[in-house]
């Protein structure tokens, strides 16, 4: 990390007048470090047990995994208003961001079905549209957004038709990215436990 930093200093002070000082690659975000090992992580997307991993490296690919730290995407828009993910959540409750494909409403039920159980303010849910989909059907989420930019599909690498579930614990790290119901109460069983 201190390499990388005084590396930084002396790019943004050298005499050329270039400004890569101030570029910041994929490898300083968070500086490759998270959790993708660990036990109480569940991701039903990427299942290759054989992946290499190594907390201080991985991130490389630029994927999102169960395990890295949430991306924020921002030009999500939420009662005609521009926001960001990041304004959405908070330290004290799991966010679910719903990625529905062609049947929203069967995704989102049986999600939301499943944790009428957990104590209330526990569990945050928010139901993202894609970019250019004009429907901001009410299905029963905390929250519904359109995908603005883009930036939430891109950054989560949810393909069009494709429906996930991303769980983003309280510490900003996703916990799970799983297919529905089935895979968040399993999830939920490995951190209650």
């Amino acid at each position: 990390m201190l390499n990388k930093t005084t590396d930084l200093m002396h790019k943004t002070f050298n005499a050329t007048g270039d400004r890569q000082g101030w570029v910041r690659g994929w490898e300083l975000r968070q500086f490759g470090v998270n959790y993708r090992a660990s036990p109480v992580i569940l991701d039903e997307r990427y299942t290759d047990p054989n992946e290499p991993v190594d907390p201080y490296r991985s991130g490389d690919d630029k994927t999102a995994h169960a395990g890295d730290r949430a991306n924020d995407a921002p030009g999500l828009v939420w009662n005609g208003e521009r926001k960001r993910l990041f304004d959405f959540l908070d330290s004290v409750s799991h966010t679910l961001l719903f990625f529905c494909g062609e049947e929203p409403s069967t995704c989102v039920k049986d999600v939301l079905d499943s944790l009428s159980n957990h104590p209330g303010g526990a569990v945050k849910t928010i139901l993202v549209y894609p970019q250019g989909n004009n429907s901001s059907k009410d299905l029963g989420t905390d929250y519904t957004l359109t995908d603005g930019d883009g930036y939430a599909y891109k950054h989560y690498d949810v393909k069009q038709g494709q429906s996930w579930v991303v769980v983003i614990r309280p510490d900003g790290y996703i916990g799970a990215v799983v297919k529905g119901a089935s895979g968040l109460k399993h999830y939920f069983q490995l951190i209650l436990q």
